[in-house]
């Protein structure tokens, strides 16, 4: 199986927003907001529309409007790659 990495996290970031962006997610951060990393609902969409078509899952609406924090992400991703 498959798992999704902060690295991986990292690279879509950077895909979308650029680098400057990637510098605000680390191990010290997996668990801050992403409001507070400085990031808007509308990064979140695209970082997360990125994750869809890159790994073929399904994030439906609902569950990015609860995913507040690159951790959150990250957990959500591995359990519907793991088909939970």
């Amino acid at each position: 199986m498959r798992q999704f990495t902060i690295e991986d996290l990292r690279a879509i970031i950077e895909e979308c927003l650029g680098g400057e962006d990637t510098a605000a997610v680390t191990e010290a951060t997996l668990h801050d907001r992403f409001d507070d990393l400085g990031f808007d609902s509308l990064a979140l969409y695209e970082i997360v529309t990125r994750i869809q078509d890159g790994l073929h899952v399904t994030i439906p609406d609902e569950a990015v409007d609860r995913l507040r924090t690159p951790a959150e992400v990250l957990e959500y991703v591995n359990g519907r790659l793991a088909g939970v």
